[in-house]
């Protein structure tokens, strides 16, 4: 049997479970991305855009290290991250504008071979409780 390398992507809702997952079945991973209150504030969306490629890049750079190290990388999250603006501007909270410059650099991104695809999506929706 050959060995296979895979990288895998856990999704889903803010407190889902994803980092809980991750620090269960994982020794190692990559961790979500942790604000710093120094991200573009979207005047420009070249510059924000740029901004968010070069975050994604640099956790889809470790969660490729981490294939090659132990030949399983998970990830809390999916590191390209692009369906975060999409869904922004699907819901009237950010203008398209927003995603076509971030799609733009994920392209980029991908050319280069700094952002990729994870082989595997694991997604956790909790159920909704209103209490």
């Amino acid at each position: 049997m050959n060995n296979v390398n895979v990288i895998i992507a856990v999704e889903g809702p803010s407190a889902a479970g994803k980092t809980t997952w991750c620090r269960r079945h994982a020794s190692d991973f990559v961790e979500e991305y942790t604000p710093t209150g120094t991200e573009p504030d979207g005047a420009d969306r070249s510059v924000q855009a740029a901004y968010w490629s070069a975050v994604n890049s640099k956790r889809w750079s470790r969660a490729v290290a981490l294939e090659s190290r132990l030949g399983l990388a998970v990830c809390d999250s999916d590191p390209l991250k692009l369906h975060y603006s999409w869904c922004l501007s699907w819901i009237g909270v950010e203008p398209w504008t927003r995603f076509r410059h971030e799609l733009a650099a994920v392209r980029r991104a991908f050319l280069a071979g700094e952002l990729g695809l994870a082989d595997f999506v694991l997604v956790t929706i909790p159920p909704f409780d209103k209490n």
